[in-house]
């Protein structure tokens, strides 16, 4: 009866067909416009539950919910080469009654942001190389790790991806994924993490803002070193030569996978890719 009633609306009301449809579709719609350069990731990314929702997308802004819900978003463009600067104003909202104070350390990071480039076949997530940067929001100042029980907790990370060619186009092993949980498990292979990850930086802290407050976010990659910057929050990580693995950029992606921290919606707008300037 729910399929007829939305046909019988959109009928009625073309122009709010569109979400109409969407509601319809539920969690099966991870686009709220086709035309968006933004798309959630499926296949071996596929998270438990449901997946995030794009609210809106376009070149220079998105709006991503994540209210209960698992996934990753991504988007391409035009390579840049190194060096080279991503950058954005990042905004995330939360419910302060939530099972796990996003204000405090809990887990390995509230959102997973990569910076990278891809292979000639996109699909195949494995083949992306680049960084990932994991990162806590609303945390203030804190240890770079605390241990709950058998649990060990740790504040902003950065990791690098070495691929493994022989296993990398596998769509079923352990180089499927991302920035999931289902790829990125605590099982490991050869003593690396099963999507090919080594966590080369842990820092003391998070951005400490505000519920809802935005803060620059710019991430710069040349030959020797990646550098970021979130308001007065700096690290910088200098490349050994065998972790510089690619050369250039042209992917970003966010994920988020920890649903008991509360938070609502994230955005990432005044996107901009362009040449570092010496």
């Amino acid at each position: 009866m729910r399929h007829i009633l939305v046909a019988f609306l959109c009928a009625l009301f073309a122009a709010g067909c569109l979400n109409a449809q969407q509601a319809e579709a539920g969690d099966e719609v991870g686009n709220a416009n086709a035309t968006s350069p933004w798309r959630i990731l499926e296949h071996g990314e596929r998270e438990k539950g449901k997946p995030v929702q794009i609210v809106s997308g376009s070149d220079g802004q998105l709006v991503l919910s994540v209210d209960g819900r698992r996934g990753t978003a991504i988007r391409h463009f035009s390579r840049q080469e190194l060096p080279a600067v991503i950058s954005f104003d990042f905004e995330s909202t939360y419910d302060p009654k939530a099972t796990e104070d996003p204000t405090k350390l809990f887990g390995t990071g509230d959102f997973r942001i990569f910076v990278g480039s891809q292979a000639d076949n996109a699909e195949k997530l494995g083949e992306y190389e680049g960084f990932q940067l994991r990162i806590f929001p609303h945390l203030g100042d804190s240890a770079s790790r605390r241990t709950t029980g058998d649990e060990s907790h740790t504040a902003t990370s950065l990791w690098i991806r070495n691929i493994d060619p022989a296993r990398r186009t596998n769509s079923d092993g352990p180089h499927a994924g991302l920035l999931s949980d289902a790829c990125q498990n605590r099982g490991r292979d050869d003593g690396r993490h099963n999507c090919g990850w080594s966590r080369v930086s842990l820092t003391e802290g998070g951005f400490g803002l505000r519920n809802g407050q935005a803060v620059k976010i710019t991430i710069a990659v040349d030959t020797e070193s990646v550098e970021i910057t979130a308001g007065r929050w700096r690290h910088k990580y200098k490349l050994e030569a065998s972790q510089l693995r690619i050369d250039d950029l042209d992917t970003l992606a966010i994920g988020h996978t920890n649903v008991s921290r509360g938070y609502v919606t994230v955005t990432l707008s005044n996107i901009s890719v362009k040449p570092l300037s010496p």
